[in-house]
Order: structure tokens, then C-alpha cells, then sequence
């Protein structure tokens, strides 16, 4: 309020800036994004395998300028099958994610996360690539696994992860975004930031989700996993489960038959990585 002693013209000012800032920053500035989802057609490729990419530009904050972009690859039930491998190096993680050897890739996306180890860093969490333990299991307070044995795949929330079990393929990240087909978030801390998922949908179906902004302040954790929820009638997915990946500038998605990328363009540490391909012999 505006003090007794200002003139009248202060709070003419204060109008006349609230004004000017709601023109530079336009009305979409408060605008939910998962209400957006719906009303904003998505751009759509076929990809290899029977896969699909939908990717929605959403003036949700930022305006038009710096779009939030919601990455959707949706792989159908038994179309493809994804592998985690190692990668315990750092420099540009588009580079990175592109001289894997998966060969006939639909997608590569960083994996999990990584902690400060005798001056340099090093994977944190359970990661097994084709039945060979890449790093050991982290007991943390939450999270969950990301585990395939056989064509099965499935999230376990780490007080359900059975420590002596053998797994094709596991990969330890946190946290879990949905379970049961609800959002597993309680709260929103309104912490924004670019963000990765890996969603598993009908029978054995699975989807590589990402939420990013250049610079970064994408969403939060909540609105993530709301977004997620969201993508059902408009992108045929129903979320059974969810687990978040490595978010912030270690978030990248490579789509190598699209020559498309989505990420941080700053090099940094990588510890492992998701290869999604068609199904091998």
C-alpha cells in the first residue's frame, strides 16, 4: 500500500509499470502448462520401430521467445527395448549421447544421477547393462529402480527392491513421478528446472519424457509428473508408473534417425545413459 506522504502520481506510476510489464511479459506468464498441453497442437514424427515423437511448444512463462518444450517419445508395447550403458566421462553430452554404440537407436537419453569421488565423479545408484553390474546400489530414503528381466520391465520403489534380485538391465534414479497411474508427489516445492523421464504404459510399452527450456526453469517436479499424467488422451499414454532421471543441465534426449536433440548445450559428467532400439535377435 501506498504510503500517506506519496503523491497521488506513485500509485499512477506503479499502475503505469504493472502495465508495461504485463505487455513485455504477456498474459501467458501465470499460465499452467498442463492446461496449455491440451489447447497447443504438438508437432508429431514417425520414428523407427513403430515409435512416435510429439513435441508441444508452450508459451507458458517465459513467452514465445523461450518455449517450455514437452518431448514425448512414445514406444508401443513390445516395439522396442531399452538398455542402460556406461558412459563415466564428461564433455558435451549431445556428444556423449551420440558416440554410444547402440546401434539402429530410436532414442539416447542421460541416465541417472553422479556424486563427487576423489576429485573427479562418479555414478551413484544400482546401473546394470545387459546383466553386468556398472555401478552399486545406493540405499537412499527414496527413488526407485528401473528394471528389466527378460521382456519385463518395471519401477520398484526401493523399499520393495529385493537386493539379492538379477536383472538384464536396472538403472537407480529419483524420484518416483508417478505410481499406480497417480501422481507420487506430494508437495510442489516450486523448484523449475529442465527435467527427464522414463514412463512405463500398457503392456510393456514404455516413453521417454522431457520437459526443457533454453537456460533452464522448465517445471518443477509436481507439474512434471502432472504434465505426465496429462499426455494420455493426447498422446494415447496412460502412465502406469514413472521415474525421473538426472533433471537439470544433465537432462538430454538424442534422437539419431531425426537428427534432433534437446538439452543443455554445456559439457559435463555423464555416468550412464538409456539406449531405446528396436528389438534385437
Amino acid at each position: 500500500m501506498a504510503r500517506r506522504d506519496r503523491p497521488m502520481r506513485y500509485l499512477c506510476c506503479a499502475l503505469a509499470g504493472a502495465v508495461l510489464l504485463g505487455a513485455a511479459a504477456g498474459p501467458s506468464a501465470a499460465t499452467d502448462p498442463v492446461a496449455l498441453l491440451g489447447d497447443t497442437a504438438p508437432e508429431e514424427v514417425a520414428l523407427d520401430g513403430g515409435a512416435r515423437l510429439l513435441v508441444w511448444r508452450l508459451a507458458d512463462r517465459a513467452g514465445a521467445w523461450r518455449p517450455l518444450e514437452v518431448v514425448v517419445v512414445v514406444i508401443p508395447g513390445g516395439a522396442a527395448t531399452w538398455r542402460v550403458l556406461p558412459v563415466d566421462a564428461a564433455g558435451s553430452r549431445t556428444a556423449l549421447l551420440d558416440g554410444l554404440p547402440c546401434p539402429g537407436a530410436i532414442a539416447r537419453a542421460s541416465g541417472g544421477f553422479f556424486a563427487a569421488h576423489q576429485g573427479g565423479h562418479a555414478p551413484l545408484g544400482l546401473a546394470v547393462g545387459d546383466g553386468f553390474a556398472l555401478s552399486p546400489f545406493s540405499p537412499r530414503r527414496w527413488g526407485g529402480v528401473l528394471v528389466r528381466r527378460g521382456g519385463e520391465s518395471a519401477i520398484l520403489p526401493l523399499a520393495a527392491f529385493p537386493a539379492d534380485g538379477v536383472w538384464d538391465q536396472a538403472l537407480q534414479s529419483s524420484p518416483i513421478l508417478v505410481a499406480d497411474g497417480a501422481n507420487d508427489m506430494l508437495r510442489d516445492d516450486g523448484q523449475l528446472d529442465n527435467r527427464l523421464a522414463v514412463a512405463l504404459h500398457g503392456a510393456g510399452g514404455l516413453a521417454l519424457v522431457g520437459a526443457f527450456r533454453d537456460g533452464g526453469g522448465a517445471v518443477s517436479l509436481h507439474s512434471f509428473a502432472e504434465l505426465l499424467l496429462a499426455l494420455g488422451p493426447l498422446a494415447g499414454l496412460a502412465p502406469e508408473s514413472a521415474l525421473a532421471l538426472d533433471g537439470g543441465s544433465s537432462a538430454g534426449i538424442v534422437l539419431p534417425g531425426a537428427h534432433r536433440s534437446w538439452g543443455s548445450g554445456l559439457p559435463g559428467y555423464m555416468p550412464n545413459a538409456l539406449c531405446l532400439a528396436p528389438p534385437g535377435p
